[in-house]
């Protein structure tokens, strides 16, 4: 069985500059769920890196811009159809 590792571990024990995260690990960093993560990836709101066809990861990144994308400044009005 493969071994699992926490986005914590990944992020401190990395040399790298943008890791790879699985998609367990970009959910966690988002604080959404696995099939959140999913649904983005299918709506293209979120870049991925397919190394097989039935294997994906996530830019750190990514995820930091698919947060500043979904960002709403403060004071900005929002129209709940844009996040969709």
């Amino acid at each position: 069985m493969a071994q699992k590792y926490s986005l914590k571990s990944c992020l401190e024990n990395t040399n790298q500059a943008d890791p790879l995260l699985t998609i367990q690990q970009a959910a966690e960093y988002l604080n959404v769920s696995v099939r959140t993560m999913r649904r983005l990836q299918l709506a293209h709101k979120i870049e991925v890196v397919r190394l097989t066809p039935r294997c994906i990861r996530f830019r750190l990144s990514a995820c930091q811009d698919c947060i500043a994308k979904a960002t709403i400044p403060k004071g900005a009005r929002c129209n709940p159809k844009l996040l969709m």
